[in-house]
């Protein structure tokens, strides 16, 4: 006779089912409270485009809905996307972080070019704005009703009349942002020629829609190091970009150029822009360059501070293998007029991944090195 399950069998084996089924619904419950997060957070991100378009501290802390934040900016005729537009309903913040100082003050010993406006977001009023001199940093962010938020970093650049310092406009070249971008229909990989040429179009606006407001446009192609791409099709898209601009160029390729760097010479640029620090091999492409080099000179990848004799040392060590180029001595005027107008010092690369302190320390010495060694240059 085939024996059946005893009670307290049962009683368990519900028990079990029970607990189960309790964590696939707990488990349920929490994906779509997930989901719906995630969903929520697309939402603002979805917006946040439109809202950032149109930045200004009269916004600070206004709760508005998407379409008034924009109706100013874009012409919407269609009913159903004012509608959409209005069902959702954003607060605006504009608070100050600090300020990074090119005052009078900027460089004494004792004051740090980072004013931290505070400890904590300032809501603040900046008064007196156009007497300061140098970069403020502001986060800039929209909440909705549900809390659910995102946010910019907006950089502001602020010059007193009566100075004469001036700002750098920054593109990232079309080669490195095809190389980073998802292609799905339209083109055929991310080395298509025609995305290539296509970006190239498209940040040729750029580059005219900030001419009037910098004093040098720079092309950022790290991309172009690596052998990725067509030298002659980035050679072909960055002519398009800078043709008929009327502000010089530079074109930024980290890494190692010694063996692209014949090709780089003849890219319709007014400065080519390299790593010397951290690429000790770049220096031997010193000797042909037919364009004045933006010489990097303190070694972005490294969270130390280089020290002034160092970083003189490396200027010198330059200079020298500047004197066999034939361009640069027939440069009229004595040796540091020559330097001055075929050598920019700048760092290697940009500087994001370094802690402030750091990048104060690394630019503060590179700025020193750069006026001692001009001066005995000129002075012996």
């Amino acid at each position: 006779m085939k024996k059946g399950f005893t009670l307290v069998e049962i009683v368990i084996t519900v028990m079990i089912i029970s607990i189960v089924g309790m964590g696939l619904l707990q488990t349920h419950s929490n994906s779509m409270k997930t989901l719906e997060l995630i969903n929520s957070r697309m939402e603002v991100n979805k917006f946040s485009t439109f809202i950032f378009s149109n930045i200004s501290k009269n916004l600070h802390q206004k709760q508005r809905t998407v379409y008034e934040f924009i109706k100013d900016r874009y012409q919407i005729n269609d009913d159903d996307i004012i509608d959409y537009l209005k069902s959702a309903t954003y607060l605006y913040t504009q608070n100050e972080l600090f300020f990074l100082n090119f005052g009078e003050n900027a460089d004494e010993e004792d004051d740090s070019l980072f004013q931290q406006s505070s400890n904590q977001e300032s809501n603040k009023e900046v008064s007196d704005e156009v007497k300061r001199e140098g970069v403020l940093v502001e986060k800039i962010s929209i909440k909705d009703e549900n809390n659910n938020s995102t946010s910019l970093y907006h950089f502001s650049y602020l010059q007193n009349d009566k100075n004469n310092k001036s700002i750098k406009g920054i593109l990232t070249g079309p080669c490195t942002i095809a190389s980073s971008v998802r292609v799905e229909n339209y083109y055929s990989d991310n080395k298509d020629e025609n995305l290539i040429y296509d970006l190239a179009n498209a940040l040729k606006k750029e580059a005219e829609a900030i001419q009037d407001y910098v004093s040098i446009i720079q092309i950022d192609e790290p991309i172009l190091s690596t052998g990725m791409y067509e030298l002659d099709t980035a050679r072909r898209a960055i002519k398009r970009i800078t043709e008929n601009l009327k502000v010089p160029v530079a074109m930024h390729v980290c890494g190692n150029v010694v063996n692209i760097f014949d090709e780089l010479n003849t890219f319709n640029v007014d400065i080519l822009d390299h790593e010397f620090a951290s690429n000790r091999k770049n220096l031997d492409i010193l000797e042909s360059i037919d364009k004045k080099v933006g010489f990097g000179c303190i070694n972005t990848k490294l969270k130390t501070v280089e020290s002034v004799d160092e970083i003189k040392d490396l200027i010198n060590e330059g200079f020298e293998i500047l004197k066999n180029n034939k361009s640069f001595m027939e440069i009229n005027g004595n040796m540091a007029v020559k330097l001055n107008n075929y050598m920019i010092i700048d760092p290697d690369c940009g500087m994001r991944l370094l802690p402030l302190d750091v990048a104060q320390g690394k630019l503060k010495n590179m700025v020193i090195a750069s006026d001692e060694f001009e001066r005995e240059l000129t002075y012996g």
